[in-house]
C-alpha cells in the first residue's frame, strides 16, 4: 500500500487511459476468431464438392483470419496498458508495471495524418483534413528506452493528449535550453541546429545553410504537402522541417523564444 500511495504521489493526479484502440483490436480479435473455423468449413466443403476455387480462397481467407487475429491477440495481450498522469506516465503489462516521469522522456513525435481531399481532381490541393494523429514517444535509456506508439482518431478528441504532449514539450524545451546555454549550440532536429544568434541547416551531402534570426522575414507552415507537411523559415536563405520530426514541436517553442516570435 505505501508503494502505491508513493507511486501516486510522485505520478500526481491521474489525467486519462486511452480506451478506443485496445477496445477495437479486441473486437478485431474475437472477429478473426470466429471467422477461421467458417474459413476453414469452406476449404472442407470445396474439397468434398471438388471446387477448386473454394478451396483455394478458404486457404487464403484462412491464412489472413488467423494472422489478422494472432497479430490482434498480440495488441490485445502483449502491449502494455497505458496510463497518463500530472507529471508522468504507466506502463501496465499483466503484475509488471513501469513509471517513466515526463521528464525521462528524449523525445517524441506528433504527426497530424492529413487526407489531402480538398481540389485533388484538378491537381491542386486547397485544404487538408486531419483524420488521425500518431503521438511517438521515446523514454532515455535509464528507464528502458524504446518507444510508446499512440495512435488516435480527430472525432474522439485530442485534448488530452495536447495536455500530455504540452507537458513533454516543457521539459524538453528546458533541457534544450540548458545544453544551448552550456554548448553553444544545441539540435534542433536532425541535421538542424540552433545557436543564439542562428539556426543552422547542415544535411549530408548537401551545402550548409546559416541563417541568423535577424535575417528571418517569414515563418509559415506548408501543410498541403502531398508528401509531408513542412515549416518555412524564410530570410537570406530557406530552410524547410518536416513536421513530423523528432523533437520538433520542442525546438519550435525554443525558437520562437529565440526570436522574440510569438506562438
Amino acid at each position: 500500500m505505501q508503494n502505491n500511495n508513493n507511486t501516486n504521489k510522485q505520478l500526481g493526479d491521474f489525467l486519462f487511459q486511452p480506451k478506443g484502440y485496445s477496445c477495437f483490436m479486441l473486437l478485431m480479435a474475437l472477429f478473426m476468431t470466429l471467422c477461421t473455423p467458417v474459413m476453414i468449413g469452406v476449404c472442407v466443403m470445396g474439397i468434398q464438392q471438388g471446387e477448386g476455387f473454394a478451396v483455394v480462397m478458404g486457404v487464403l481467407m484462412t491464412i489472413f483470419c488467423v494472422g489478422l487475429g494472432m497479430l490482434s491477440w498480440y495488441q490485445v495481450c502483449c502491449v502494455p496498458t497505458k496510463k497518463f498522469y500530472e507529471n508522468g506516465l504507466e506502463l501496465i503489462r499483466g503484475q509488471n508495471k513501469r513509471i517513466i516521469m515526463y521528464n525521462q522522456i528524449r523525445s517524441f513525435i506528433w504527426t497530424a495524418m492529413t487526407n489531402n481531399a480538398y481540389g485533388a481532381a484538378d491537381g491542386v490541393v486547397t485544404g487538408v483534413k486531419v483524420n488521425q494523429y500518431q503521438f511517438v514517444i521515446f523514454p532515455q535509456e535509464e528507464v528502458g528506452g524504446g518507444k510508446i506508439d499512440l495512435h488516435f482518431q480527430h472525432w474522439l478528441g485530442i485534448e488530452n493528449y495536447e495536455t500530455v504532449r504540452d507537458k513533454i514539450t516543457e521539459s524538453i524545451a528546458s533541457r534544450m535550453e540548458r545544453e544551448l546555454e552550456t554548448k553553444k549550440e544545441v539540435n534542433w532536429i536532425t541535421d538542424v541546429l540552433l545557436t543564439d544568434k542562428a539556426v543552422i541547416y547542415q544535411p549530408v551531402g548537401k551545402p550548409k545553410k546559416v541563417m541568423n534570426f535577424d535575417e528571418v522575414t517569414n515563418v509559415k507552415t506548408d501543410l498541403n504537402r502531398l508528401t509531408y507537411p513542412v515549416l518555412i523559415i524564410e530570410g537570406s536563405q530557406t530552410i524547410e522541417i518536416k513536421l513530423a520530426s523528432e523533437n520538433f514541436i520542442p525546438g519550435w517553442y525554443l525558437f520562437l523564444k529565440l526570436t522574440r516570435r510569438e506562438l
